[in-house]
């Protein structure tokens, strides 16, 4: 194997403030921005009351995470190998390429309204992502000092935290404003957004089929839902009988052709027919009527002189912007190759790497590059305390998807709108860039473990109170009356203070693995930590989706969570002690120095630091 050879070609290392880090940074948000934005639309497409619930079963956002997820198992260790062989940055360049293709297909996702183009654009972005992930990490000790290694990660998470924030908080407007109202009316031309397929009526000519699409609000817990359409002219309130389909869709009706008919042409083109929509099930008081149950306005703008067919002449009042999502995404794809140009060339690790090993059959080739990495990766991390360190930090991240495809449910669980979820999320990203930044700030010039374990204990004991909180339909007034204190308030609390201790976890195992890595295989081993780190998510995904099958509610996965949280404090116990084993640790702590001040013989790896 070819060894790298420090020369004057290598940037010399420098502090955060140089341009190249700053520049990798920059991409490194925009990435993370780009991925969430997309996922956390999919996601609320799919969840519980979506426009696409129910098409997957329950827990269907699960698979937008899969999309994202998988490609980083199969294929981290080979964008290692292509790292070490090209460069970092040229790797870094050829990726960011491809994601403004990616967007050119989410672009069409969403204009036709597609769940499969959508699922197929998620897992393009995350076959980028995979091969991003080695060339960014491995280009954060490429750049800069040992002693400023805490500082940087910090910095970066906090970064990557920021865009997750952003892409989160953005995915529930986006969503609401692609959506439009949460009502659909499909004829014989279909609308963009309509999914034709999810009413069991059979429509005839000229009949039309009108959706109701919410997980929250004043129906969320209603088994059956009546409808009345009221406007000036009609003769009498249509009642509607609707098809119960939430949770696992939209509910959907069918409105004979005559009504329909009778609908558009009772109104002038200026006048509204309101939807009205209540619990079929709801007992009424005596003396009181309808009017005073749960109920859902929903109006329908009438143009008579749109069209003859009433599927165009009657929608909802404020239709969807079909093309905002995929314009968001290729506008941020766009940005990320402009910040691509301050990154300085780094030399190939390892340019005499052959990228498909010698072997009897192109296949047999093809699976060694793929996953050969992987097994001889593990086997040298084995011998210092680098196996077990990448497997305390992969840990984490089967607690970290659980909690990324819960959330969306929260629509449901609270009762809130999308926007109000999207800051849930938000939240709980910016806690853990706020714990990265002060993990990096109270490390100096040291790597301390004593904060990770910190850090989990408050994860596990934040995420148990948000399983044991309880839900709006349960909760019947606790807390509201508390010192104004609201249910959603407490548990955006326990988020933010779990993610911060998630941030004083992270960043110390991450600038430890960096650290201890050989420069001549940092491509290699940062790819095969990286698929690390996904396999345990998907792990995560597949827990939530089976507890949600079986009937667990969204709310109590959180007591998994804090279960699994607290298992990882005697994993980081196995990891100080082998680090003391190799002399690398001094107590909870691992001594940080810069090259000019080192001695080669004593650096991790037998290599010069």
């Amino acid at each position: 194997m070819s060894e790298v050879d420090p020369s004057s070609e290598h940037p010399p290392k420098r502090g955060v403030l140089q341009p190249g880090f700053l520049g990798l940074t920059v991409v490194q948000f925009l990435t993370a921005l780009n991925d969430n934005i997309l996922k956390s639309t999919l996601s609320f497409a799919l969840a519980a009351g979506g426009i696409w619930g129910g098409l997957l079963g329950p827990g269907g956002q699960a698979w937008a995470a899969y999309g994202l997820t998988i490609p980083f198992i199969f294929l981290s260790g080979f964008a290692g190998r292509l790292t070490d062989r090209f460069g970092m940055r040229f790797m870094v360049r050829g990726v960011k390429s491809l994601e403004v293709l990616v967007a050119f297909l989410a672009l069409l996702a969403f204009l036709k309204g597609s769940v499969v183009i959508g699922l197929a654009a998620m897992f393009l972005l995350g076959l980028q992502s995979s091969f991003f992930g080695p060339s960014k990490y491995g280009l954060i000790p490429a750049l800069i000092r040992p002693r400023d290694l805490p500082k940087a990660n910090g910095i970066t998470s906090m970064a990557t935290n920021v865009a997750v924030i952003l892409g989160m908080l953005a995915g529930g407007p986006i969503y609401e404003r692609w959506l439009g109202d949460p009502v659909r009316v499909d004829g014989e031309v279909a609308t963009v957004q309509v999914v034709a397929n999810q009413s069991n009526a059979i429509a005839s000519p000229g009949d039309l089929q009108i959706s109701y699409i919410s997980g929250g609000g004043p129906l969320r817990e209603a088994a059956s839902i009546e409808g009345r359409l009221q406007a000036a002219g009609l003769d009498e309130d249509a009642k509607l009988s609707f098809t119960q389909r939430f949770p696992e869709g939209p509910w959907v009706t069918t409105l004979p052709a005559d009504l329909a008919a009778q609908v558009v042409t009772a109104a002038d083109a200026s006048q509204s027919v309101e939807l009205i929509l209540t619990d079929a099930d709801a007992v009424i008081a005596p003396g009181s009527d309808w009017e005073r149950l749960p109920q859902v306005s929903l109006p329908l703008v009438v143009d008579p002189s749109a069209s003859a067919d009433a599927s165009t002449a009657l929608g909802p009042e404020s239709p969807g912007v079909a093309w905002l999502p995929g314009l968001v995404v290729f506008v941020v794809a766009g940005f990320g190759l402009l910040a691509l140009l301050p990154l300085p060339k780094v030399p190939p690790m390892s340019p005499q790497l052959v990228i498909f090993p010698k072997a009897p059959t192109m296949a047999h080739r093809v699976v060694d590059a793929l996953f050969a990495d992987y097994w001889r990766s593990l086997v040298a991390m084995a011998k210092s305390p680098l196996l077990l360190l990448v497997i305390a930090d992969a840990a984490f991240y089967l607690i970290a998807h659980i909690a990324i495809v819960l959330l969306p449910d929260y629509r449901e669980v609270l009762g809130v709108s999308e926007t109000l979820v999207s800051s849930m999320q938000g939240l709980l990203g910016l806690a853990i860039g706020t714990g990265c930044v002060l993990a990096g700030l109270l490390s100096g010039k040291r790597i301390r473990l004593g904060l990770a374990a910190g850090g989990v204990l408050c994860l596990g004991v934040c995420f148990g109170l948000c399983g044991m909180l309880p839900t709006a339909s349960t909760a019947e007034g606790f807390l509201a009356s508390r010192d104004g204190m609201t249910l959603y308030a407490v548990n955006c609390l326990a988020l933010a203070i779990g993610g911060i201790g998630a941030g004083f976890y992270l960043v110390p195992l991450l600038a430890l693995i960096q650290h201890l890595a050989p420069a001549a295989e940092r491509g290699r081993f940062l790819g095969t930590w990286n698929a690390s780190t996904f396999l345990p998510g998907l792990v995560g995904i597949a827990i939530f989706q089976l507890l949600r099958i079986i009937g667990v509610p969204s709310v109590r996965i959180w007591l998994v969570c804090a279960a699994f949280a607290l298992l990882l404090l005697p994993l980081l116990v196995l990891v100080v002690r082998s680090l003391q084993r190799h002399d690398l640790a001094e107590g909870w702590s691992v001594p940080l120095t810069d090259p000019e001040s080192a001695d080669p013989a004593k650096s991790p790896q037998g290599e010069p630091v």
